[in-house]
């Protein structure tokens, strides 16, 4: 057996593998299971490579390549890994997790994004943005919990660039706060 063919079935039982691992059974004996015969039927190094990235690795979501500094920080928000006290001291790296503006309440994705005092000019700002996109019917039915939803993650049944505009606002409203230019942690 060749170098580059021992290589190649090597790569393919690792694949084989990690999809078992993973709860799929790879049936190359049934035609539906085209993905794994491709890969299977690879040659060479590179078009297995090839095969592999274009039959199992996923594209990353439009919606979230939008390109700009924020863009880092709203996806810290979606995930829950901000600066946000509240998410410092769900990770115990602070005390207490009291807004540090408004001493009001904890400072949770949704106090910072709809309820601070100090980001009141530009929630405004926001919210006007997406009136001028949203009918209003829409609008009327968002409470708190959609708004933040809509502000990290867009929403499914609206088309493509409207979330895409949403998004872009959102990280305005990001960047104008000011609020992760700021590095207290105390």
């Amino acid at each position: 057996m060749k170098s580059k063919e021992f290589t190649v079935m090597v790569l393919w039982l690792f694949i084989c593998e990690f999809c078992i691992r993973q709860g799929l059974r790879p049936r190359l004996d049934k035609a539906e299971n085209t993905n794994f015969a491709r890969l299977h039927q690879s040659t060479t190094i590179e078009s297995f490579k090839a095969c592999y990235k274009r039959e199992f690795l996923r594209t990353p979501n439009e919606l979230y390549n939008i390109e700009n500094g924020a863009n880092m920080h709203q996806t810290r928000l979606r995930l829950g890994l901000s600066h946000l006290r509240a998410h410092l001291f769900q990770y115990n790296l602070i005390d207490n997790p009291t807004c540090q503006f408004c001493n009001l309440e904890p400072e949770t994705t949704s106090h910072y994004i709809l309820r601070c005092p100090t980001y009141n000019n530009v929630r405004v700002r926001f919210l006007i943005g997406l009136t001028t996109l949203l009918d209003q019917d829409y609008m009327a039915s968002l409470n708190d919990d959609k708004i933040v939803d809509l502000f990290l993650h867009g929403d499914p049944l609206l088309n493509h660039n409207t979330n895409v505009d949403i998004l872009s606002m959102a990280q305005v409203f990001i960047v104008d706060s000011k609020r992760f230019s700021l590095r207290i942690l105390q």
